[in-house]
Formats: structure tokens, sequence, C-alpha cells
């Protein structure tokens, strides 16, 4: 029981610095991750090259070069956001004209709310996205830097009153 307590303390104090790693670099993030995957695959290429797997050692070692050489990490992160951006845009909309063919007069205030902020949330975000997007995925990453480091301390929490 004692190991599996340090494991749960190890996960709560990581997960509370990748919040205040998340919150301080925000944009960077997505370099310093891109960065690190080309390293990996490159550790992973010369790996499957001492195993005698030329063809997935190529492959990964090309790939590799490519994402730390030419930053083609960053050109994928920027074409995945301007797809998700599309998707949501899409689909808000899509939700919008559902929520106004099922609006009804005898509908509550709240209900009619509820029904519109779902695919107004979506279409803004997906605005934001097309137009903005270091600004936003700047603040994606402050959100989630804050759920993590809330994650973190409540795990930690648990982590001394289980003690």
């Amino acid at each position: 029981m004692k190991a599996q307590n340090q494991n749960k303390l190890i996960s709560a104090i990581l997960m509370t610095a990748l919040g205040v790693l998340f919150i301080i670099f925000k944009n960077e993030v997505i370099s310093i991750a891109m960065t690190v995957l080309g390293v990996l695959l490159v550790v992973q290429a010369i790996l499957d090259f001492i195993h005698k797997a030329y063809v997935s050692g190529v492959v990964r070692a090309v790939i590799g070069a490519l994402i730390l050489v030419f930053g083609l990490g960053n050109l994928l992160v920027t074409v995945a956001l301007y797809v998700i951006a599309a998707v949501l845009l899409v689909y808000g909309i899509l939700q919008l004209v559902g929520a106004l063919k099922a609006l009804n007069k005898k509908s509550k205030l709240l209900a009619k709310i509820f029904a519109f902020l779902e695919p107004a949330v979506c279409i803004f975000v997906a605005v934001c996205l097309l137009f903005n997007q270091g600004g936003t995925v700047a603040w994606v990453f402050i959100v989630s830097g804050i759920f993590l480091i809330i994650d973190g301390v409540i795990a930690l929490i648990d982590c001394v009153a289980n003690k």
C-alpha cells in the first residue's frame, strides 16, 4: 500500500508541475512537445537500426529529422488546428440550426439559453481558432494548466489525508 501512495504522490506532484509549465510556457508547449517527438523518433530510429529493422528506422529517422530541422511539427499542428476549427464551425452551425428548428414558444427561458449555448461556444471557439490561433491556444493551455494544478493539489491532499 505504501508504494501505491508514493505513486499517487509522484503523480500529484507531476500533474501540478505540468500545470505550472502549461501556464508559464503556453504556446511554447507545442514547440517543446514537437521537439521531444522529433528526438524520440530519432532515438527509436537508432534502436530500429540496432535491431536491424531498417525500413522503420529510415522512416522514423526521416520524420524525426524533418520535425527537428524544418519545424515540420509546427506546420502539422497549424493544419490540425485549422481542421479542428472547421469541424467545430460546421458542428456549431448544424447545432444552431437544430436548436432553431426545435425552438418551442412554450419552452422556458433557461431551456432556450442552454439550447443555444453549446452551438454558440462551438462557433466562438472555431472563429477564434481560425483568426487567432496563438491567442486561443494560449488560453487553452492556461485553462488546462489551472485544471491540472487543481487536480494535482486535490490528489496531493488525498495522498496526505490517506497516509
